[in-house]
């Protein structure tokens, strides 16, 4: 799955959505009597303040107090949201409806931190105060005001003036719900995905996105040019392979006439754009795994221009999903959300990026480790970040929910119900996205039971999960290698 700090913008998921505060996010948290406040650091957010005193002044010290109980907070923040009602009339071409939903309210508490001081660049003075110029970071702690909430505060300052935490707490006023009764961080939203926008931007179209999910760009490229061989099976994806990933739906059907009926040796385009085909299935369901509405439903007319109605997809769905627009819970479009979409498709629709950066020599596996944790972002169109590791974090918080054959439907546990970081960041959750990562679980134990019935089955590989865990026995993981009855599962 993807991480929205790295979009700025799921085996795999990716924190998709649009955080409250900016930047990067505190290691630690501050909690007590089961209550907790998510804290945010801004790690670009420098403010600079001049003339100041010395180290140990009474104004220095205040503006780097962690005394939440006795500092103001900063601001009460109202957010709107505008939700669209009738999504598939407008994704048909059709005007929205569109409904304003708010306010939803948070509370936030800032403290200073990272102090240092440093000549100010603000004076014409031929010998400048050494200390003139204090620079600063800022720490931001959000109470979500959704119902009536104690909590305490275990911040400490360091004599250096940076931020750690104690086994001393704080007692602050007790917070009063200010949400209004009809509202609930549970609310739903529906409405575009800027993330999927930002990854569509990266591979310059949907159509081209999906392509690449099976040819290089070359092999795109090379469509409709002659002499250019199809691609074979194995051919398809390698970069040195030099063929034509399909024929264009036109050229495949004069071929097919002028051959008297018989289909040349070239898979027509239109497969990859079928309801039934190899590739839209896989999308659709990951889209709906993220809350992607449905655009399609059984009876309907299928999208490749044959004029026969969509009656299931291979994966059993009756509708199809579209990621374009989605619906996501208040609390996940506020904190950051998993996306099994981004994560598998944004992986696999950029290996060719990352096999060009890399030597030859790296296998598959190193290489998609090495692009599932963010080592390879600089070479790619859309940052992935380190997906492994938050595919890991929200295990903790999902895996409990899910069952065989179901899935994962629920919400992870609420922020007030613990007080680990991890947990808290990701606190009441929709955990659905979470699903394609659960499933893995039983296919790699099939994969180990053939390999320990026969260790040198043909089409069987052993899972390999790309954060280095043996997580894939228990509770899933981002897989960087894996192969069952001949299919790959890395970046399930």
């Amino acid at each position: 799955m993807v991480n929205s700090n790295v979009i700025r913008g799921a085996g795999l998921i990716i924190l998709a959505g649009t955080y409250v505060a900016l930047e990067r996010s505190f290691s630690n948290n501050v909690v007590g009597d089961g209550k907790a406040m998510y804290v945010k650091l801004v790690g670009s957010g420098r403010g600079s303040m001049y003339n100041t005193c010395s180290a140990d002044s009474k104004t220095l010290q205040k503006l780097t107090s962690v005394d939440l109980a006795a500092k103001p907070t900063t601001s009460d923040l109202e957010y709107n949201f505008y939700s669209i009602h009738n999504p598939q009339e407008y994704l048909g071409g059709g005007d929205a409806t569109v409904i304003e939903q708010g306010p939803y309210k948070l509370r936030k508490h800032s403290v200073m931190y990272g102090v240092s001081q440093s000549s100010s660049a603000l004076t014409d003075a031929a010998d400048p105060d050494p200390k003139g110029s204090l620079e600063y970071s800022t720490a931001n702690a959000y109470l979500v005001l959704d119902q009536d909430i104690k909590t305490t505060s275990n911040l400490k300052r360091n004599e250096d003036l940076s931020l750690d935490f104690s086994a001393d707490k704080i007692t602050l006023a007790e917070t009063k719900r200010a949400l209004a009764s009809h509202l609930s961080m549970k609310d739903r939203v529906v409405n575009v995905s800027p993330d999927y926008l930002s990854f569509l931007g990266a591979m310059n179209d949907e159509v081209n996105m999906i392509l690449s999910l099976v040819c290089t760009s070359e092999q795109i490229a090379n469509i409709g040019v002659a002499g250019k061989a199809q691609c074979t099976d194995n051919q398809l994806g390698d970069v040195s392979a030099n063929c034509a990933c399909c024929m264009v739906n036109v050229d495949y059907e004069m071929a097919k006439s002028r051959n008297t009926g018989l289909v040349p040796a070239f898979t027509n385009c239109n497969s990859y754009f079928d309801e039934e085909g190899p590739v839209l299935p896989l999308l659709s369901l990951l889209a709906a795994h993220d809350g992607g509405v449905v655009v399609k439903s059984a009876g309907e007319k299928k999208y490749d221009g044959s004029g026969e109605d969509f009656v299931s997809t291979p994966l059993g769905q009756t509708e199809i999903h579209t990621a374009l627009v989605q619906s996501h819970t208040v609390n996940d479009l506020m904190f950051g959300y998993p996306s099994a979409y981004l994560g598998r498709v944004a992986f696999l629709a950029q290996k060719e990026q990352a096999q060009q950066a890399s030597l030859p020599s790296v296998t598959s596996t190193e290489l998609a480790t090495r692009m599932l944790t963010g080592q390879m972002d600089s070479d790619l169109s859309f940052k992935l970040g380190n997906i492994a590791d938050y595919t890991s974090k929200v295990g903790l918080v999902c895996f409990a929910i899910c069952t065989s054959g179901a899935g994962c439907s629920g919400y992870a546990p609420e922020r007030r119900e613990s007080s680990d970081a991890d947990k808290i960041k990701l606190g009441g959750i929709d955990c659905k996205p979470y699903t394609s990562t659960f499933e893995t679980v039983a296919k790699c134990a099939a994969i180990d039971a053939a390999l320990q019935l026969n260790p040198n089955a043909s089409g069987y590989e052993n899972c390999v999960c790309a954060n280095g865990s043996d997580e894939w026995s228990s509770q899933g993981c981002c897989l960087s290698g894996g192969i069952e009855n001949g299919n790959k599962l890395s970046g399930e």
